[in-house]
């Protein structure tokens, strides 16, 4: 019984490294993807006037 608990526990740590590491590169990769929409709004140009519809 306790052999087993051993094994499970070890397979829990493992999922926990994983699922760490998913989320480090997750966060990684949505830091990046934002600086970037980030980035392409400062290049674009203020709209002129009031949008359609709001006259």
């Amino acid at each position: 019984m306790l052999k087993k608990l051993e094994g499970e526990k070890s397979d829990l740590r493992d999922v926990i490294r994983e699922l760490r590491e998913f989320e480090g590169e997750y966060r990684t990769t949505l830091r990046s993807y934002i600086q970037s929409q980030l980035r392409n709004l400062d290049g674009t140009p203020e709209p002129r006037g009031a949008p359609a519809g709001l006259d």
